[in-house]
């Protein structure tokens, strides 16, 4: 989805190469699979970001941390370095700042045809502030799941990004994948914004997307199945990561014996858009999942 979040990879009928979610966007990382019984990881989620603002009018206080950039309108304070880092206000008085913070996003699943991870949540609000530190956490983005033979490890979730105790930005759940060689499938992570859906294979079972709780649910894998003479397409696909609330992540296909291919499905949902400093941007979109779609004509 539009707000750094990867693309899923997809082969056969339509190729699209995955990816990870973009650094410092919040964007989950696309599906992937198991190819021809090598080893493979998904992709891992992009990193969040946490950004001040105030107005640069003459006052009695200094304030440091971060990159800061002036405009006519704003001084602006970005965060983007994974871990911890220090906001500093000194002097008296008092300074109000608008805060933007994006959690960081969830990984991809590789399992066959695994699902794509949540979007960062994204937070917004403004705070005020006396002399004093305040501690600053930028989010990291979910680490990849790799699937073997037999071996598989389940991605993880993207990590908060917060500014202080209170205001918190929620990482996005990991994407659901298959597990065919280590166990049954499993849904997508809850989150900032959902995880999509996984399945099992043998048994042709479906898996839930993640719920979103500052952000779009994860989409789940679907199943549909015709009954026709001739068989045309088959679909394999896991759903696609939530994006910025409300925009949930795709539903999955899982189609054999369809006669035309769908138009879209496992999409990661779009992310917010905002030029909050100063460059318009889309902030915590889902990734996509992970698709196939055999032709057999």
């Amino acid at each position: 989805g539009q707000g750094g979040g990867g693309n899923g990879e997809g082969n056969y009928v339509f190729t699209m190469e995955g990816s990870p979610g973009t650094p410092n966007t919040g964007g989950g990382g696309g599906g992937r699979r198991r190819e021809d019984y090598e080893s493979y990881y998904g992709y891992d989620g992009g990193s969040g970001v946490v950004i001040l603002r105030f107005p640069p009018r003459p006052r009695p206080l200094s304030v440091t941390g971060g990159t800061i950039t002036t405009t006519d309108t704003w001084v602006v304070h970005t965060f983007t370095e994974v871990g911890a880092h220090t906001f500093t206000v000194l002097g008296d008085g008092a300074i109000t700042c608008e805060v933007f913070a994006v959690g960081g996003g969830g990984a991809g699943s590789a399992m066959d045809n695994g699902a794509g991870g949540g979007g960062g949540g994204v937070k917004y609000g403004c705070v005020t502030l006396t002399e004093g530190n305040v501690t600053i956490n930028v989010g990291y983005g979910g680490a990849a799941g790799y699937q073997g033979d037999p071996e598989w490890v389940a991605p993880t979730s993207g990590s908060n990004s917060s500014f202080g105790t209170n205001f918190i930005a929620l990482g996005g759940g990991y994407g659901g994948g298959d597990g065919y060689y280590g166990g049954g499938g499993y849904d997508g992570g809850a989150g900032g914004c959902g995880g999509g859906g996984g399945y099992y294979i043998p048994n042709l079972l479906t898996y839930s997307g993640g719920a979103g709780s500052q952000g779009g649910n994860g989409g789940s894998a679907m199943l549909f199945s015709t009954n026709v003479e001739e068989i045309i397409y088959d679909y394999w696909g896991g759903g696609g990561g939530g994006g910025a609330m409300p925009e949930n992540g795709g539903d999955g296909l899982i189609m054999m014996g369809a006669t035309n291919p769908p138009t879209s499905w496992g999409t990661g949902g779009d992310g917010f858009y905002t030029n909050f400093d100063g460059t318009a941007t889309y902030y915590g979109g889902g990734g996509g999942g992970r698709f196939e779609i055999y032709e057999n004509a």
